[in-house]
């Protein structure tokens, strides 16, 4: 049986692995505006991306965002 392909990515959804922007603060993760963080796991189309950021921080912050809350960081 041939492998199938995935299909494409709908226009305007970000990948995994892409650096995205803050669109707005979350300050109960102390991430400011403008923050950039990297997408781990793309939900439901889009819908939802969970994002990692590490600048100034110990440790790692994985927030899962809508959205509207993120851009693309290029």
């Amino acid at each position: 049986m041939p492998a199938t392909l995935a299909p494409p990515p709908s226009p305007g959804i970000i990948l995994e692995h892409s650096m995205v922007r803050l669109r707005r603060a979350i300050p109960a993760e102390k991430l400011k505006l403008g923050a950039e963080g990297a997408v781990v796991h793309v939900y439901e189309g889009g819908s939802a991306y969970e994002v990692e950021f590490l600048a100034g921080r110990t440790r790692p912050c994985l927030v899962t965002l809508s959205a509207r809350d993120i851009e693309p960081a290029c």
